[in-house]
C-alpha cells in the first residue's frame, strides 16, 4: 500500500529540496543547539554591540532583531567580562538597548560547489541575482540561515568536504574556518596559469591547483 507523505512547510527552516537527504538531516540534528540562547543589547560603542543575559563562543553567529522588526546577523568577536561583543555582518540598523539577540550558529559557513557557477552572490554567499540557491523563493530580509549561510559545521581538512552540508542543486555549505589540506596529500601543481600580466607570469608564475 502506498502512502502519500506530506511535504514540509518551506518556512520550517529546511533549505534543501524535499526529501531531505538522511545524512544531511542527521548532521543538522546533531549540530543543532539543544536549547535557545537569547540575550539583549546592553550597550553600543561604535560598531561593537555588547550583549547581556547570554553567552556564546568566539566566532558564533547571532541574530539581532531591532524594535522595528528588522533582523540582522552579527558575529561574536570578543568579550567584556562575560558579556559577548558582537560586530554586525550587515549595515548597522537602528539598534536600541534591550533589542533581542539570539544565538543561531556556532560558526559561519558559506555555500560552495558547481551549483554556484554563473550565480551572483555577496561575500557571505547570499544571492544577489534574485534567484534562490536551492529552489525556494527568496523572502525580503532573508536570514543567513535561510539563504546565505550559518551553520554549526566543522571541517576536518585534508582537502575533503568533511564538515560540508549538502543543500541540493550541487551546492554544499562549507565552514570558512577549516584546517588546510595536509601538505603531503596535495596534488602536484604542474600546469601554469596565465594571468595576462607578463610581469606576474614571468616573475610570480601561478599554477592550477
Amino acid at each position: 500500500m502506498t502512502q502519500n507523505v506530506p511535504k514540509p512547510d518551506p518556512s520550517a527552516g529546511f533549505d534543501s529540496q524535499w526529501p531531505v537527504p538522511a545524512a544531511a538531516l542527521r548532521s543538522r540534528i546533531e549540530r543543532a543547539p539543544r536549547y535557545e540562547v537569547i540575550g539583549s543589547v546592553a550597550a553600543v560603542t561604535g560598531s561593537a554591540i555588547e550583549v547581556r543575559g547570554m553567552t556564546a563562543p568566539l566566532g558564533a553567529i547571532c541574530k539581532l532583531t531591532t524594535s522595528r522588526g528588522r533582523a540582522v546577523d552579527a558575529q561574536v568577536v570578543g568579550f567584556r567580562d562575560a558579556a559577548p561583543i558582537l560586530t554586525l555582518l550587515d549595515s548597522m540598523p537602528a539598534v536600541s538597548a534591550g533589542d533581542e539577540v539570539r544565538l543561531v550558529a556556532y560558526e559561519l559557513s558559506v555555500p560552495g560547489g558547481p551549483g554556484l557557477l554563473g550565480r551572483v552572490i555577496d561575500p557571505l554567499g547570499r544571492p544577489l541575482d534574485g534567484r534562490p540557491l536551492d529552489g525556494r523563493p527568496l523572502t525580503s530580509g532573508a536570514a543567513m540561515t535561510g539563504t546565505g549561510g550559518c551553520r554549526g559545521a566543522t571541517g576536518t581538512g585534508a582537502g575533503s568536504d568533511a564538515g560540508a552540508e549538502g543543500t541540493g542543486a550541487g551546492i554544499v555549505r562549507v565552514p570558512i574556518e577549516r584546517d588546510p589540506p595536509a601538505s603531503l596529500e596535495r596534488p602536484m601543481i604542474d600546469q601554469a596559469m596565465s594571468t595576462g600580466v607578463k610581469a606576474i607570469d614571468t616573475l610570480l608564475t601561478c599554477g592550477h591547483g
